[in-house]
């Protein structure tokens, strides 16, 4: 069984797609309005790093998006509609919201904030970030002797917290 891939799905399905999740629909239903397959558009995605990284930013507008849902959902007011029975004219009156409405409320925000944190992690997730390098030169390391290995020891400033002797071994004998 041969896999045959869609192929003409340039500029125009790439700039709709970043348009869509931008505004802020999620991947599964942008690429059914599209009609495109996961397929495709995986291929899509492994060939073109630009786009990968035009999908990083639109996804990071959606979580300002997804925000912007949170701060609209604060204002929301609870009414208690009442009709008049003799003129069948109805009246709302602000009351403060149910159990069940705050629950509800609550379940909103908490989603709203997970799809904002999946989205954009450096800006809506709490706490302090440490981003540390990924890559290192291997041949920036080298073995230091034993008296290299104390004076770096005893010039490390939090050498104090740890907790360790140095012992020599003078044994000659090789396994």
């Amino acid at each position: 069984m041969e896999i045959s891939l869609v192929k003409g799905l340039g500029p125009t399905f790439k700039q709709n797609y970043l348009r869509l999740i931008a505004a802020g629909a999620i991947e599964k239903n942008a690429l059914d309005i599209l009609e495109v397959d996961w397929l495709d558009f995986f291929e899509i995605c492994s060939k073109d790093p630009t786009f990968r990284s035009n999908i990083d930013d639109a996804r990071k507008v959606r979580a300002d998006r997804w925000i912007d849902g949170i701060a609209e959902s604060l204002d929301k007011v609870y009414y208690l509609e009442v009709k008049n029975p003799e003129t069948n004219e109805i009246k709302q009156y602000e009351r403060p919201p149910s159990k069940d409405e705050i629950a509800r409320d609550k379940l909103h925000f908490e989603k709203m904030k997970f799809l904002a944190q999946a989205d954009n992690p450096e800006k809506y997730t709490p706490g302090v970030k440490l981003k540390l390098p990924s890559e290192f030169d291997m041949a920036d390391f080298k073995l230091l002797s034993i008296e290299e290995a104390k004076t770096a020891i005893h010039n490390d400033p939090f050498a104090m917290a740890i907790e360790a002797e140095i012992v020599e071994d003078k044994s000659d004998t090789k396994p």
